[in-house]
């Protein structure tokens, strides 16, 4: 947790199950995230290059697009996600705007949630209501002055993925915040009612 497509494929063959949390999983259902997690890192890889891994995981996206048609396709989308339109509302000088595909990333976020809540709590989550949840992506920039849970954060390989939680009972709301490469966060709040 989060996928191994998250790793740059540098450190992949020394990622073995005592390093990275494994949890059992249907085949079919955890293919089906496949391509959603492709656009995940696709999507966010361009803003992550001036990290470590950020830069390993941008080079091997690079590397594929060379022979791997559906990769260039998926280039031409994520590139086409950037504010470039002077009649859009324009970022502040030294920033950009980029869009993406929240159902997409959500879906990813929400799967890394489910695991690391029955890693921690031994029981499953149901999919979550959009009444109950909140989910915030945050950039570099903003992860240092933004507002994160308490408590330790938390991951086997701190350089790819990082996270902390807090839950509240009088609220009845559980608090996940995630750090990919260094430098995007995410803020994402759920309801704690369990599922079997």
């Amino acid at each position: 947790m989060p996928p191994r497509g998250f790793y740059p494929s540098s450190i992949r063959s020394s990622l073995g199950s005592k390093n990275l949390l494994t949890l059992p999983t249907h085949m079919d259902c955890n293919n089906s995230f496949k391509n959603d997690e492709e656009y995940f890192c696709a999507t966010l890889v361009l803003m992550v290059m001036d990290s470590g891994m950020g830069n390993k995981l941008f080079l091997d996206f690079v590397a594929s697009l060379k022979s791997h048609k559906p990769g260039q396709r998926l280039l031409s989308r994520v590139l086409g996600e950037f504010n470039l339109r002077p009649d859009v509302i324009q970022p502040a000088p030294g920033f950009i705007g980029k869009h993406y595909d929240r159902d997409r990333v959500h879906r990813i976020l929400w799967k890394i949630v489910r695991g690391l809540y029955f890693e921690e709590n031994g029981r499953t989550k149901l999919l979550p209501d959009d009444r109950l949840c909140r989910c915030q992506m945050v950039s570099d920039f903003l992860f240092t002055h933004y507002s994160w849970p308490g408590g330790e954060w938390r991951g086997r390989i701190p350089d790819v993925f990082t996270y902390t939680s807090v839950s509240d009972p009088q609220t009845g709301q559980q608090r996940w915040a995630m750090r990919f490469w260094e430098r995007v966060g995410c803020d994402l709040v759920h309801g704690i009612e369990d599922g079997s």
